[in-house]
């Protein structure tokens, strides 16, 4: 993403390592992403959704929304998040 002005949509899916990629990545190039699709995985990381949206939020993204397409024993799903007043939303298909 360096050399890149911005990215339209990054999509992160590392079964339960998804707090660690966004809290490791810099200021700089989560600037750059206008829209996130993120898979947690809670039953793999307790809290890892939570985790997410802290650093989603930190770094200015809103109209942040959540999917659940795990059950109770075995939680997980998507977050979606955007930056700005895109045109594009998002689609929770």
């Amino acid at each position: 993403m360096c050399n890149l002005p911005h990215v339209d949509l990054l999509k992160i899916d590392v079964e339960g390592a998804e707090p660690e990629i966004l809290e490791g990545a810099s200021g700089g190039a989560l600037r750059k992403v206008r829209r996130i699709v993120v898979e947690y995985h809670d039953y793999i990381r307790r809290g890892c959704s939570q985790r997410v949206l802290a650093r989603l939020e930190q770094q200015g993204f809103r109209d942040i929304r959540i999917k659940r397409t795990g059950s109770r024993d075995r939680p997980c799903g998507f977050i979606y998040a955007r930056k700005g007043d895109s045109a594009s939303g998002l689609s929770l298909g």
